[in-house]
């Protein structure tokens, strides 16, 4: 199956790449730049072990990479990546408004 990101999870990317740059330097950008990077390719091959956030969104599923969760719903035409949260950002904060419109 294949994957998208909404424009607010392609945001939630660059701020990520931006805070490592200014906290941890360009070698830690790379790393982490390829990190998600294969984390998402797993997404997109079905492999990843996923479950769901809240019950009150039952078609948004997540799982960690690193020290980032990514949040997805799937469909018969693949996933799409709706955020990429840090650890300790609070997803029903986040999440909201987040979930694809039908």
């Amino acid at each position: 199956m294949e994957y998208g990101l909404t424009d607010e999870a392609e945001e939630d990317i660059r701020e990520i790449i931006r805070y490592t740059l200014r906290t941890w330097g360009r070698s830690h950008v790379q790393k982490y730049r390829e990190a998600l990077n294969h984390c998402l390719e797993r997404l997109g091959r079905g492999g990843v072990k996923s479950a769901v956030v809240y019950p009150s969104l039952p078609d948004v599923f997540s799982f960690r990479c690193q020290h980032h969760f990514i949040f997805f719903t799937e469909d018969e035409a693949g996933y799409l990546v709706i955020a990429v949260l840090h650890e300790r950002q609070n997803p029903a904060v986040h999440l909201l408004g987040r979930e694809p419109r039908a």
